[in-house]
């Protein structure tokens, strides 16, 4: 069982994303919100094996304690509804990008990239 964290937008209670990790058997949710002081708490405890971030609009920016704990980890998928390219400026390194809506085998090539990384 993998411990994940989801850090989405405000309406993302009931994303894609997040029903699809709490239906799938190898992975135990084990924090959920948006990102606020939180979220950033979480990732720094790092009591997770994987993080899934629905990334806000790209006009948006997140702040920068926000990107540089993002950048410190290597088993990152994350899921938008804008291009990726529009997200390059953070320099992150996700083992996946998933862009929504997305179908039930995208998501789980996703959790198969990750968990070949993992076992690397």
């Amino acid at each position: 069982m993998y411990r994940c964290i989801h850090i989405g937008r405000l309406d993302s209670n009931e994303s894609l994303t997040l029903n699809l990790v709490r239906r799938t058997n190898c992975l135990d949710l084990v924090w959920h919100g948006t990102f606020s002081k939180q979220a950033l708490a979480i990732l720094q405890s790092k009591c997770y094996d994987l993080i899934f971030i629905s990334l806000p609009p790209p006009k948006m920016r997140l702040s920068e304690k926000f990107i540089i704990e993002l950048r410190g980890s290597n088993f990152l998928i994350l899921t938008s509804f804008y291009p990726y390219y529009l997200y390059k400026k953070y320099h992150l390194n996700p083992v996946y990008y998933l862009l929504e809506p997305y179908s039930i085998k995208e998501f789980q090539l996703a959790l198969e990239l990750y968990i070949f990384r993992k076992n690397e």
